[in-house]
């Protein structure tokens, strides 16, 4: 029984880190090397997606505002993915650990009937 609580509040854990890690990603600025700009720092990922904030940034090349748009979305949809998977995991530790107990207390009540 050890083994299953140890697993389940791993699981826990690992939801944790993936939560975080889908955080960091939504938050880091995609560079574009290789631009007509150079290297380029695009917005934050959450910035264009869910603010709906512009690439353009005083910037007049097409081709920059385009992949920024595109490196944004395919982050924020990534950082959505890491996310799911840390919810996934995180709830199945947590369901994992309130069975545990569940099972534990019934078991517990079910032997002091039995001396009683």
């Amino acid at each position: 029984m050890k083994q299953t609580s140890r697993a389940a509040a791993v699981a826990v854990l690992v939801g944790a880190v993936l939560a975080v890690a889908a955080v960091l990603i939504a938050f880091d600025n995609p560079t574009l090397h290789h631009s007509s700009l150079g290297t380029y720092d695009c917005l934050a990922p959450y910035d264009h997606v869910l603010l709906g904030t512009s690439n353009l940034r005083d910037i007049e090349k097409a081709d920059v505002v385009r992949r920024c748009d595109s490196a944004d979305d395919r982050t924020f949809a990534i950082a959505c993915v890491v996310a799911g998977a840390g919810v996934l995991v995180g709830v199945g530790g947590v369901v994992g650990l309130v069975r545990r107990r569940r099972v534990a207390s019934v078991s517990t009540e079910d032997d002091l009937r039995l001396h009683v």
